[in-house]
């Protein structure tokens, strides 16, 4: 009997575990527990984690495929001087020690060095498994403390079959000083690749370097990110034990509040902050340093919701500064609208040509003596390039559990016979979302909302790329809203679809925002025309962009 129950369950985890990643595999899998016996991590032999996360009271809410494919990346597990899962490279005169930091409380690797000979290092590393000729993103936040004829390094090296050398990618700091910063590297796994070695180390540039780091955050996973920022989604936090996000450090009064909190709707991680009684000018909220390529173009967005604002206003503000940590430019945007749905801030400019690191804020900032307010922020991105579509995640790439069953970034408006299913795209690596819905009451809609900061009396574009596979007494429709900033209703667009078919259609809509203007409310749904109207449509893509 018990050997039945054992091979019962091996199958059963054998079953789950292939399905979850869609590889087949051999059932050699690594388990990870907390201080309280409960499964954390499952990890394969091709590198591939699950992570199971709990609530306060320690039930299982969530099971999450993770797209990082290194083992403990957030330095949880440890025996006090190096986490588990890595391996020390030590060198003369190092010494290694985990730490938990103030500020954000996540535990750090801290490791410091003297009197090394030049081009000797010293730090952590780990081997994962890869494919070959797949784009890849790592990256890694350090914090610099002392940097004396050293720089730290992000390092990446390939291995072939034979543990043969086959290809490196490096990024590196060389400035001591200010917050953890944000590194990353960017390529495609050499062909004949089978390994990648992840390094974070300092390395001496002298006879006799030495220096002090501090690593919190570790990832590297297939595909190209263009998102600059580590843990922009919020969706990390485990145990929630910690009041704000891996990766994000906190910027707080004594009487400011900070919760990570799950949003009814779309099943996202939120960020919660709250403060009163703020003096004129100060802020509260979260913050991330990032390396960043002086003269390029950029776009940063963040999304964001508030429910009381009260002599102060939430701003998404990037400082720029230069190798000397020295001041070199600004760019802002801000809401001071309480009320609706989140609403996506977004900046599009040009980095200070001086410019080596972006400091990115979100915050509320008081704009008289006794300010206060409550707002929450779900997403967050910096990426390179002018990006014109002020939409979230409207390609529907992102979303790594796929158990929501919708894409982050955008809320949900269902009914009691409506599905939402995010699938792969047959002829990219792009998500989709799919929506579907039975029994349908005359002008009920069903579908996936966002809203956006818009500059009134300004010429736009808004297109959403669907196929409609089954419509009876319903229609797809691209529909509009735009309000004022009292949250009152100005105008409406709309472009919709009758009938179903397999080629996609694109949805659109041209105008002028109208003149008072604020916000915009882009939907895409399937709004019923009879008593009992059903439907099932695919959506690709979505834009809203100024038409210029």
């Amino acid at each position: 009997m018990k050997k039945t129950i054992m091979l019962l369950l091996c199958g059963m985890m054998y079953f789950l575990i292939s399905v979850t990643d869609g590889v087949a595999y051999a059932s050699n899998y690594k388990y990870a527990y907390d201080s309280s016996g409960r499964i954390v991590e499952i990890v394969s032999d091709k590198g591939l984690a699950t992570h199971h996360y709990y609530d306060h009271n320690g039930n299982l809410i969530k099971q999450k495929l993770d797209k990082n494919l290194l083992v403990n990346a957030s330095f949880t597990r440890h025996n006090g001087v190096t986490a588990s899962d890595w391996t020390m490279i030590p060198s003369s005169n190092s010494q290694f020690e985990m730490v938990k930091e103030e500020g954000h409380g996540e535990w750090s690797q801290k490791i410091s060095a003297s009197g090394m000979q030049k081009s000797l290092y010293a730090g952590v590393s780990q081997d994962i498994r890869v494919i070959g000729n797949r784009s890849f993103t790592a990256k890694a936040q350090v914090r610099a403390t002392i940097l004396s004829g050293v720089k730290v390094q992000l390092w990446v090296d390939y291995l072939n079959a034979k543990n043969e050398y086959v290809g490196a990618y490096v990024e590196e700091i060389e400035t001591a000083g200010g917050d953890y910063r944000t590194i990353s590297l960017r390529g495609t796994i050499p062909e004949t690749a089978a390994f990648a070695r992840y390094y974070v180390f300092i390395r001496s540039t002298t006879e006799a370097g030495s220096g002090t780091f501090f690593i919190t955050d570790a990832s590297y996973s297939y595909g190209f990110d263009t998102n600059l920022l580590a843990h922009g989604d919020f969706e990390n936090e485990a145990d929630w034990s910690c009041d704000s996000s891996n990766g994000w450090k906190k910027i707080f009064t004594n009487d400011s509040d900070f919760e990570i909190v799950r949003e009814e709707g779309n099943g996202e991680m939120a960020q919660k902050v709250s403060t009163s009684g703020m003096h004129q000018p100060l802020y509260v909220g979260v913050s991330q340093d990032i390396k960043v390529i002086g003269g390029r173009t950029y776009t940063a967005k963040a999304q964001v919701r508030t429910t009381a604002l009260n002599g102060a206003k939430v701003q998404l503000w990037i400082d720029y500064l230069n190798e000397k940590n020295e001041y070199v430019g600004t760019n802002i945007e801000e809401m001071e609208t309480v009320g609706g749905d989140y609403r996506t801030l977004s900046i599009t400019n040009l980095i200070p040509p001086t410019a080596v690191y972006a400091k990115y804020y979100i915050f509320i900032r008081s704009t008289t003596e006794t300010g206060s307010g409550t707002f929450y922020i779900t997403d967050a991105s910096y990426s390179y390039g002018a990006d014109d579509n002020l939409l979230a995640h409207s390609d529907f790439e992102n979303d790594a559990d796929w158990t929501s069953g919708s894409s982050n970034g955008w809320k949900k408006i269902d009914s009691d016979h409506s599905k939402f299913t995010i699938i792969p795209e047959a002829t990219s690596e792009k998500g989709a979302q799919q929506i579907s819905v039975f029994d349908l009451k005359e002008q009920y809609y069903v579908g996936l909302s966002q809203d956006i900061k818009v500059i009134g009396g300004k010429k736009f574009k808004a297109q959403s790329i669907v196929r409609a596979t089954a419509l009876s007494g319903a229609k797809v429709q691209l529909w509009v809203d735009y309000l004022n900033a009292k949250n009152e209703y100005v105008g409406t667009n709309i472009d919709e679809i009758e009938s179903a078919g397999e080629k996609e259609v694109t949805l659109q809509v041209a105008n002028t925002i109208p003149l008072t203007a604020v916000y915009a409310k882009f939907y895409v749904f399937i709004r019923s025309n009879t008593e009992a109207g059903s439907g099932s449509f695919i959506v690709t893509d979505a834009r809203y962009s100024y038409d210029l």
